[in-house]
């Protein structure tokens, strides 16, 4: 004969197992808060290292605060240490660059109007106006490979300029008072100093320009 459940369990025994379960489940949920909030200050004091190494000062609000905001805020003070100045080379090679990549983009549209042209040359079986429109596109290369070979220069010409600003700065800045001194034997949050003003500033200075 099958057993009858019904007489085993009580009301008792059911709000009791309810009981124990509600409790399983909320001390899960202390621990997950706990853990959640344990990463988020954690978050919060890497966030604050970074800012006191970087001398990027102060910010106002602390609770607010991202580690997004850190970075754009050190990336700004470290371009603006590197250039010398509205008149500088640094700044007429922006110029270069924004008018080459502009005139990149005339010359591609361009190029899309002039194979459109040409195709329908050849749909429309006019021998005349395909070679006039071939030659026409042919005369137009050495413009767009200047334009092109202006703007590759100009890039590389700012990366190099920029690596060598910065890694003068930076090696002032690390030479005087004693700092290089300070930062391998007293300190030890930053390790590998001189590394980091070879590899990570050309690794900067890449992925800038």
């Amino acid at each position: 004969m099958a057993p009858n459940y019904s007489k085993i369990l009580s009301k008792n025994h059911a709000l009791a197992g309810a009981s124990v379960l509600a409790a399983v489940w909320y001390l899960t949920y202390l621990k997950k808060c706990k853990k959640r909030i344990k990463i988020r200050q954690k978050e919060n004091q890497s966030c604050r290292r970074r800012s006191k190494i970087l001398n990027i000062g102060k910010v106002r609000d602390k609770g607010k605060s991202s580690c997004g905001q850190i970075v754009s805020g050190a990336v700004g003070a470290i371009v603006q240490n590197c250039r010398s100045g509205w008149a500088s080379k640094e700044c007429g090679l922006f110029l270069l660059i924004a008018a080459s990549l502009i005139s990149r983009s005339m010359c591609d549209l361009w190029l899309i109007d002039s194979g459109t042209k040409i195709e329908s040359a050849i749909i429309s079986k006019n021998k005349q106006l395909f070679k006039k429109r071939l030659l026409v596109f042919f005369l137009a290369m050495p413009v767009v490979s200047v334009v092109n070979n202006v703007l590759k220069y100009s890039i590389g010409a700012l990366k190099i300029n920029l690596r060598t600003n910065m890694t003068k700065r930076l090696y002032d800045e690390y030479l005087k008072n004693y700092t290089y001194y300070r930062m391998s034997n007293l300190d030890n949050r930053i390790s590998n100093a001189d590394q980091l003003l070879t590899t990570d500033v050309d690794k900067f200075c890449e992925g800038g320009g």
